[in-house]
C-alpha cells in the first residue's frame, strides 16, 4: 500500500528522490502525517545523517540542497 502511495506521490514532486531504488534514495524522504516529505533541514535532519553514516538506513543518498533542488544530487 505505502509503494503506491508513493508512487502517486512521485508523479507529484517526488520522482526525483530514488523511491525503491535502494541505496540511490534520498535518505531524508520520509512519510509524515500528510504522505510522503522531504525531512531535509527538519528537526530530524542530524538524526537522518548520524543513522545513515552509521549504516543504519537502506537509502543512503544525502544530498547538499534541500527539496525540490536536490533532485537526483549525489547518484553515483
Amino acid at each position: 500500500m505505502l509503494l503506491t502511495e508513493a508512487q502517486a506521490v512521485g508523479h507529484q514532486g517526488f520522482h526525483g528522490c530514488g523511491i525503491g531504488e535502494g541505496p540511490n534514495c534520498c535518505a531524508f524522504l520520509v512519510v509524515g502525517a500528510d504522505g510522503l516529505e522531504c525531512a531535509r533541514l527538519s528537526e530530524v535532519d542530524a538524526e537522518i545523517r548520524r543513522r545513515v553514516f552509521a549504516g543504519l538506513f537502506t537509502a543512503r543518498r544525502v544530498p547538499d540542497r534541500p527539496f525540490p533542488a536536490c533532485q537526483a544530487e549525489g547518484w553515483d
